[in-house]
């Protein structure tokens, strides 16, 4: 079942996870719901309580599940991170910065090694003596 199907709320969603995370309440959180919220410290609104008492708890894990693994088109909630528009101009950015290091870096280390070594050209001009 998908998310999209009968979505949870978020504090349903939060409720679940928590239960999931702690453990304790797995089998039984859905018959109390209020006092389970309060044991792990999560907010729990009455309609929220309403929407998970004597509900399957396997079905609101695996609601929970397409909720926080689902692919992004099937994510119902916003409150949910979805991938940053700009990474992918980030990682062009960084990959530029990296290779004009390098380049410039090797330009440097050619031109350092080649800077005692005669010229290929000899001058053959009248003051050729005098240019250093």
């Amino acid at each position: 079942m998908l998310a999209t199907e009968t979505a949870l709320s978020p504090q349903v969603a939060g409720l679940v996870h928590k239960v999931l995370v702690d453990g304790r309440f797995l089998d039984d959180f859905t018959a109390d719901p209020e006092l389970v919220a309060e044991q792990l410290g999560v907010p729990l609104s009455a309609e929220s309580a309403d929407e998970v008492r004597h509900r399957d708890p396997q079905e609101l894990f695996s609601q929970a599940y397409d909720l926080r693994f689902a692919p992004e088109a099937v994510r119902p909630h916003p409150y949910i991170v979805q991938n940053a528009p700009n990474a992918d101009f980030g990682l062009t950015v960084l990959i530029g910065v990296v290779v004009g290091t390098v380049a410039t870096g090797v330009a440097a280390m050619v031109i350092l090694r080649n800077r005692d070594k005669k010229p290929p050209v000899k001058d053959k001009s009248e003051k050729a003596e005098e240019k250093p």
